[in-house]
């Protein structure tokens, strides 16, 4: 149970209250025009009101829920609930979790419990809540190919230079991608290398890519490359991960081992949080353009029926349906249409916010700063308004990246397709330990089918084939057997 929290109940002149009535998670910027950049989140209490703030990106997660008599709110889903909060499931955004393996919008897997949107302005004051909030648009900027690469260029190495590291106890975690390659070379070209780079090696079958290229990248730069061990995926691992990102997603416990290598290892990480242009595709762009949200919907959901009518109980298959998961994923898109590339739009608030900025700002909350280059406010109303035509299907950022340096564009990037050999002792160690916990303290579970799960996966096991093993989705079992708990029945 988090710390952070504040709670108040009763009406005015009769308050009762317990927590802490000031918050602040700071990761800003300093900067000298007086604008408020960078990372933050905070809450007050004035003996009358509470009022809370967070910054135009809402990346520092708060959670709240309240009535006439009662208002809490904390950086904890799991503090909210030991706090009282009521656990029902939240039906809609459930349905669409269980297929995009993370939340939309503002949801959480709760009904109360609301996320603090972006840039929003809360104040909850004998009984009334009111939540203001100034959504972020970006104003279409048709440049030529050459202005787009020189904007991105001055913009990055501007926000690099507001946000320097202050001692020499800093590093940026190396991937074999664009991001967290284009913040090394940037700061080596501003005179400021961190003494080593860390690189989590990953289970198979995810072939180490990553860590060969970002072994090219710290030799040519002459930085010391550590690279943190896999630690294997448990049951007791899965339920830490998910209790440290708040149930946000399934995903990420490969970053665990390394969370906990730079929590006192270093004060400063660079992250390279971005847009994800991965996602694109000219298909999901036209369906934007042509208003047919429904069918974007359905693509984005993709078909795991088969696997979920399988897996969950067939109340809980019911409740959770495919329609309740298109019509939230369908109003959702309709807030990114006339942005100027929804998609990038869309999946940075819904798919970044929620289920990847978890990583620096939950796994890795134990570094005292973490800088996210990417998110400075003029690089990223500068990216955010090139047109969706100009990015789909193009190499923008690589070309950028080889524009600014040229003697580093010889340096290859991590073939993301690659695997390797499964680890089929490791397979069957995890699906053995999820049957005999279905067995036995989860044999009654409502939101899970027992039988079947414990049919599949001991066929899994007895094969130890990675295809059986991924099909089953055994880390969104454990996750949802651990929400289960959390609800109560």
């Amino acid at each position: 149970m988090s710390s952070n929290f504040f709670h108040v109940r009763g009406s005015a002149g009769n308050h009762r209250t317990d927590g802490n009535p000031h918050f602040l998670r700071d990761h800003r910027v300093d900067r000298s025009d007086g604008i408020r950049d960078g990372i933050w989140s905070q809450w007050d209490w004035d003996g009358q009101r509470v009022t809370a703030a967070n910054c135009r990106f809402g990346i520092v997660a708060l959670y709240y829920f309240q009535s006439e008599q009662e208002f809490c709110i904390s950086d904890s889903i799991s503090t909210l609930l030991e706090r009282g909060a009521p656990r029902e499931l939240d039906d809609f955004g459930m349905a669409v979790f269980i297929r995009r393996l993370n939340f939309v919008g503002n949801d959480t897997p709760f009904k109360a419990i609301r996320c603090l949107p972006p840039n929003a302005q809360l104040t909850w004051e004998n009984g009334k809540l009111t939540l203001e909030q100034e959504p972020f648009h970006a104003k279409p900027q048709h440049l030529k190919h050459d202005a787009i690469l020189d904007g991105i260029h001055e913009l990055f190495a501007q926000s690099i230079s507001r946000r320097l590291p202050r001692t020499d106890r800093f590093t940026v975690p190396l991937s074999g991608g664009k991001d967290s390659r284009r913040i090394l070379f940037e700061l080596a070209r501003q005179k400021h290398l961190p003494e080593f780079c860390v690189t989590a090696l990953h289970p198979p079958p995810r072939a180490n890519e990553d860590a060969k290229v970002a072994a090219m990248i710290t030799e040519r730069l002459g930085i010391e490359h550590r690279l943190i061990p896999t630690e294997w995926a448990t049951w007791d691992l899965e339920r830490y991960k998910n209790g440290k990102i708040d149930f946000l997603t399934p995903e990420h416990t490969w970053v665990v081992p390394m969370s906990k290598y730079l929590g006192t290892a270093v004060d400063t990480s660079y992250d390279g949080l971005n847009i994800d242009c991965n996602l694109f595709g000219e298909k999901r762009a036209q369906l934007f353009a042509e208003g047919k949200l429904t069918e974007l919907a359905v693509d984005f959901l993709g078909d795991s029926e088969a696997l979920l009518a399988r897996t969950l109980s067939a109340d809980t298959y019911r409740l959770l349906s495919r329609d309740k998961a298109i019509h939230r994923m369908t109003e959702e898109l309709k807030l990114h249409v006339n942005e100027a590339c929804p998609t990038s739009d869309f999946l940075f608030w819904s798919r970044m916010r929620r289920a990847v900025a978890p990583v620096p700002f939950g796994l890795l909350s134990e570094i005292e700063t973490v800088q996210v280059p990417y998110l400075d406010k003029e690089y990223f109303e500068f990216v955010m308004s090139i047109p969706e035509p100009i990015l789909v299907g193009s190499h923008v950022y690589k070309d950028a990246i080889a524009r600014s340096y040229p003697e580093l564009d010889d340096i290859p990037y991590a073939d993301s397709s690659l695997s390797t050999a499964p680890n089929r002792k490791h397979n069957r160690s995890y699906l053995t330990r999820l049957g005999i916990n279905l067995a036995t303290s989860h044999r009654k579970s409502r939101m899970i089918n027992v039988p079947s799960v414990l049919n599949s996966a001991a066929k899994a096991a007895i094969s130890g084939s990675q295809e059986r093993f991924s099909w089953l989705q055994p880390h969104l079992i454990v996750h949802l057997l651990q929400l289960e708990e959390l609800a109560g029945s």
